[in-house]
């Protein structure tokens, strides 16, 4: 469905006018039920508006659901959020994560560098991603290194540049520094040595790339952590996540998951081939299951403190919105209709507490249908 650009303010009631044009283009007004959007706050007066809209063209009869329950949220979107707290702790809504540092003004360049130091080991990766790229002849070397006799790789690479729009390239990059550890440890070596054909400013800056023994160490453990929210999201693509093209492998940079044997990161990441992993009534299931991991991690006492902050940021993040599916029983509904599932599901992993009102859920929608239907 193409919808139009929305010209002037993205203002709650404008987006709805233009959405409703389209609705009524189509003529589904009369079956509209639910919108999934991203956490913008101008989406949760968009529905509202929308909903007034509905109302006065098609009668009482399409407002039987109520507009905070009609606003079903952006599952990778919430994945993204927390992922960055994970990342970037309390930084998370600060830092600027794009892909064309390499372009930028030294001043500009040298700022953001600065910023980005103060994150920790993530914060350092970034900055040697960003160092090696500004220059042709840096790419050159650092791909020359995996190709040496030291290493002999079948193809070399540069790590994966972190975006604004994609919280994964973040997770590829770490991935990617990873497998490449020893190379960018000898980089590093031979552009800080006597030899090192780099001026002195660039070998200043280089010098607060290195990262010590414990920083590699936190490294690991956040590429522990993120994965299965990296899973989760090739996971609920849907379609998507079957295989990826040709295409999508060139822009690839390591083919394997980091210490996990034989797992490459362009394979499929379910085993059913008609899955449908990105339907609604897998929410609850993948949000518990993210969630018990990190319940897991706040209990380890062997993670850094810092880590340790930000796998809390992370978890209060994921509750926060799992809280709010409460407000929508189309997630229980959905979860409960699937046969794979069932009400068994929620009775294993679910608090007594939780269940006393899904009954009635599942009776209110009942009641929403048949007067719906008439």
């Amino acid at each position: 469905m193409g919808l139009p650009e929305v010209v002037g303010q993205h203002s709650g009631p404008n987006i709805a006018n233009y959405l409703f044009d389209v609705v009524k283009e189509y003529g589904i007004g009369e079956k509209i039920g639910y919108f999934q959007l991203d956490n913008a706050t101008n989406n949760d007066t968009a529905v509202a508006a929308m909903d007034s809209v509905l109302k006065n063209e098609f009668g009482e009869k399409v407002n039987m659901i109520k507009p905070a329950e009609r606003r079903l949220r952006c599952f990778g979107h919430i994945l993204n959020l927390a992922a960055r707290h994970l990342l970037f702790g309390e930084d998370a809504e600060a830092l600027d994560v794009d892909d064309d540092s390499g372009e930028k003004a030294e001043e500009e360049f040298s700022n953001e560098f600065s910023k980005w130091r103060k994150t920790g080991a993530i914060g350092k990766l970034r900055n040697f991603e960003v160092f090696v790229k500004r220059s042709p002849q840096r790419q050159h070397t650092f791909r020359s290194i995996q190709m040496s006799d030291a290493f002999k790789f079948p193809r070399s690479i540069l790590l994966s540049s972190p975006n604004a729009t994609r919280w994964n390239s973040v997770f590829l990059m770490v991935n990617d520094a990873l497998n490449l550890r020893e190379v960018i440890e000898r980089y590093l070596r031979d552009m800080l040595g006597k030899t090192s054909p780099l001026e002195k400013a660039d070998r200043d800056k280089l010098k607060l790339c290195q990262m010590s023994n414990e920083e590699w160490d936190d490294v690991v453990e956040i590429h522990v952590l993120l994965y299965p929210f990296w899973e989760m999201t090739m996971k609920m693509q849907g379609n998507v996540a079957k295989s990826l093209t040709e295409t999508d492998l060139e822009k690839l940079t390591s083919e394997s998951v980091y210490n996990q044997t034989r797992k490459l990161l362009h394979q499929s990441v379910g085993t059913s081939i008609n899955r449908e992993d990105s339907a609604i009534f897998n929410v609850l299931p993948a949000f518990e299951s993210l969630l018990k991991r990190l319940e897991t991690a706040k209990e380890r006492e062997d993670l850094s403190p810092m880590l340790r902050s930000c796998v809390h940021l992370a978890w209060k993040k994921m509750d926060e919105y799992y809280q709010a599916t409460d407000v929508s029983k189309v997630y229980l509904v959905a979860s409960v209709l699937d046969p794979r599932l069932k009400m068994e599901y929620f009775k294993k992993h679910w608090k007594k507490s939780w269940l006393k009102d899904y009954r009635k859920k599942l009776d209110d929608l009942m009641e929403e249908f048949t007067t719906t239907m008439g």
